[in-house]
């Protein structure tokens, strides 16, 4: 299950939704503590199963989002976007069936766009774990690829604690 984030919908995540959501992760884990305490059935939370030690391998943690490097959206009439959350966004058309990729400083963007490059990030703690997140969500947010969208950091960074939580509780009771 994953909060919507983005800007501008009455489905999307406001400011005032933002403590709510952390302690609802909160409590999660220490659901999900309890329920290994008491040895129910098991159940994972995809933002919980962190790897904390070793972590994603060095290239996923510099640049997570493969819009426009590692995959393409391509629309019915042909035209290519970084991402399938960008169609429809004429300017984010990198190229056409017919043309082949012709926008290479939209692609170059994309390529250069990692927390080495996202002055937001290049402070943070968790981001080597988060990789600066989605471009999509950061433009719909802000309007800029390079700025994160500052609840997703929020929830981010608490469902990180909250994993670094459940593995010390694993590693003490054993």
């Amino acid at each position: 299950m994953e909060p919507v984030v983005g800007k501008g919908e009455d489905f999307h995540i406001r400011r005032e939704h933002i403590q709510e959501i952390l302690n609802e992760y909160e409590q999660l884990a220490y659901a999900y503590i309890k329920n290994i305490k008491e040895g129910g059935k098991p159940f994972r939370f995809y933002h919980f199963n962190v790897d904390i030690y070793k972590g994603p391998c060095l290239y996923k943690r510099i640049a997570a989002c493969g819009a426009g490097t590692e995959y393409l959206a391509v629309t019915p009439e042909g035209d290519f976007y970084p991402c399938h959350q960008f169609v429809g966004k004429h300017e984010f058309i990198i190229g056409n069936l017919d043309t082949g990729i012709k926008n290479d400083a939209l692609c170059e963007r994309f390529r250069k766009t990692s927390i080495l490059t996202k002055e937001e990030c290049r402070d943070c703690w968790a981001k080597l774990y988060c990789s600066g997140g989605c471009h999509a969500n950061s433009y719909y947010a802000s309007g800029d690829i390079m700025k994160p969208e500052e609840l997703f950091c929020a929830m981010q960074k608490k469902r990180l604690e909250c994993a670094i939580m459940i593995e010390a509780y694993q590693q003490l009771d054993e």
